[in-house]
């Protein structure tokens, strides 16, 4: 009943951080430009010792061109948490329903990236119909190798986990 749960609640949490991802390309350019712009000036801020001593015209432009890396790394970063959380799910529904085909670690990866990587063509295809935006080759690439690092984040931890649980059970 446990691993049901567990199983339940992982693929709960794929499908929400779908639904992140989802809201996020459905606002309209200006928002989203405002709200990474957002972002991107509070890490600037941080980062940029001086930043609060140029003139606003130094600041815009570091703003502009910091914003395209921090864009890309949000790209990067849900679609790794994306990978990560599907690979876990895919995990648990293989120990919990049986599947014989699903058993390996290396097939859970891959399936893992193969949602990934539709759900990447399918957002940015959504992103073309949105006001002011597009749909961009690059970054269904930049989310793929995101997906990509948060599985195999994923599968290490699955594997020294359970490197853990064989060597405890030799020890007793």
């Amino acid at each position: 009943m446990e691993k049901i749960n567990k199983r339940r609640i992982l693929w709960s949490v794929v499908m929400l951080w779908m639904l992140v991802i989802f809201f996020f390309s459905a606002q309209p350019a200006l928002e989203s430009a405002r709200l990474s712009g957002g972002i991107t000036e509070m890490i600037v801020t941080g980062v940029v010792s001086n930043f609060n001593y140029l003139s606003a015209d130094e600041q815009h432009i570091i703003i502009q061109q910091a914003s395209f890396a921090v864009r890309k790394s949000a790209h990067f970063s849900i679609y790794a948490i994306l990978g990560f959380f599907t690979m876990l799910a895919l995990y648990k529904t293989a120990q919990v329903a049986g599947f014989i085909k699903l058993q390996k670690k290396q097939t859970q990866g891959f399936l893992a990236l193969l949602i990934c990587m539709l759900y990447a063509m399918s957002d940015e295809f959504h992103q073309h119909f949105v006001l002011g935006r597009s749909a961009e080759l690059r970054d269904v690439l930049i989310d793929i190798t995101g997906a990509a690092l948060g599985i195999l984040i994923a599968w290490l931890i699955l594997n020294i986990r359970q490197r853990f649980m064989n060597n405890k059970l030799n020890v007793t």
